[in-house]
């Protein structure tokens, strides 16, 4: 096995797909494993994972129902991932054993002996897979609040490759926006140099989401990293959502609430504006909670 072969063979996990749907599941389960053989901890019971499991799935994956259960065993499927009573996981013949039954018989989880030997051999590979895996399913807002939630050591920080984006992306929606923020307007420079302005994806790239302007905002960096976590959405009447489940006090008024039940800044021209099904796919994907009154 090379490096090539290993980074390969985690980006063509399967995961479950349903038109649009997001499924992050196997990724965060493979991000909190390698931060525990980073630990030297090679194998862990679903009991042990599962609240952990639990809580990355709430803050990273879509607003349906998190199901823990179901990367710890299927993973299995992808030959990365084994168990320390197979011929238990084994019986069920097709069928995924449920949450019961991988806590009465303390089922442990994690990589092949193949796979932890040659990470053992070669430790600072599991940061750069880790960047691969996030970089590869998530947007880069909240790649690094990723990889701190699950516990990863960052102290070496290689470059994770990318899919190739369109560079004309940004300027398109600079244009479009008039280089400033489409929430609250921000838009400060140093010289000519425009600050902390983003051009966000709607439908992330990450999903299949285009270079294209009509899936694209122009954000400040905090209303960009907010809009990734789906602390807020925007609808078809280009009304600024936000969720009900925002809470705290400094910051939340002036930087959400002012802006809840509004309309953005329209982009300059008809042509660049958000097309519903990347609206709506945010709002199902992304977007947590319901939306405030």
């Amino acid at each position: 096995m090379t490096e090539s072969d290993l980074i390969d063979k985690f980006l063509s996990v399967r995961a479950w797909q349903s038109g649009d749907k997001r499924a992050p599941h196997k990724s965060l389960l493979m991000l909190y494993a390698l931060a525990q053989l980073q630990n030297n901890k090679e194998m862990f019971s679903y009991e042990e994972v599962e609240e952990k499991l639990m809580e990355l799935l709430v803050n990273f994956g879509p607003p349906s129902k998190p199901r823990p259960q179901y990367p710890f065993v299927r993973l299995a499927n992808d030959n990365i991932w084994s168990f320390d009573q197979p011929e238990l996981i084994s019986s069920y013949k097709g069928v995924d054993p449920g949450r019961p039954f991988l806590i009465r018989h303390k089922i442990k989880g994690g990589f092949t002996s193949e796979i932890i030997s040659f990470l053992k051999k070669h430790p600072d590979l599991i940061n750069k897979l880790a960047l691969e895996i996030v970089a590869n399913s998530f947007p880069e807002t909240i790649q690094e609040d990723i990889l701190d939630a699950v516990g990863l050591n960052q102290n070496i920080l290689p470059t994770a490759s990318r899919r190739k984006r369109d560079p004309a992306f940004r300027e398109k929606i600079m244009i479009a926006y008039e280089y400033q923020c489409a929430v609250c307007g921000f838009n400060v420079r140093l010289g000519h140099q425009p600050l902390a302005l983003e051009a966000a994806h709607i439908k992330w790239h990450q999903a299949g989401g285009p270079d294209e302007a009509q899936n694209g905002l122009a954000l400040c960096s905090l209303h960009h990293k907010l809009f990734d976590l789906g602390a807020y959405t925007i609808n078809d009447r280009f009304q600024l959502i936000v969720s009900d489940k925002v809470n705290g006090s400094r910051g939340k008024q002036e930087w959400l609430l002012d802006f809840h039940a509004k309309e953005i800044r329209r982009p300059q021209s008809k042509f660049y504006e958000p097309k519903d099904t990347y609206l709506e796919w945010h709002v199902n994907e992304v977007f947590k909670g319901y939306g405030r009154n």
